[in-house]
């Protein structure tokens, strides 16, 4: 038997309280279509973007604010992560340049989120 799941829809400014078996388009509490996509999605494979820093090789600002220009699937956070431990900034960058392109072959770029003077 599949257990029953409650989840906040955050798909749209109504906040609907959505439960339902994992996966299922058959659930309750939807005020939306957006509702039901936001479920199936986030009980099957939940994406987030992410934001962090990297390191730079400049003394004056010695980390730089980046993130994700998509979303990555959750469980990929930590190994997203660690593989940007060993990334250092080692030239000015401008907001939106790509530090690292295809982050772990998810098809997304981790940007720079700042201009670096």
């Amino acid at each position: 038997m599949s257990e029953i799941i409650s989840i906040t829809c955050i798909a749209c400014p109504n906040s609907c309280t959505l439960s339902g078996l994992k996966g299922s388009a058959n659930i309750t509490g939807a005020a939306c279509k957006l509702g039901i996509k936001f479920y199936i999605d986030e009980t099957t494979n939940p994406m987030r973007t992410l934001c962090t820093t990297v390191k730079t090789a400049f003394c004056d600002s010695p980390t730089l604010a980046v993130r994700t220009d998509g979303d990555i699937p959750k469980g990929l956070m930590k190994d997203v992560i660690t593989a940007l431990k060993d990334v250092t900034v080692n030239h000015p960058v401008k907001r939106g340049d790509i530090i690292v392109g295809n982050i772990l072959s998810t098809g997304v770029n981790i940007i720079s989120s700042n201009d670096m003077e």
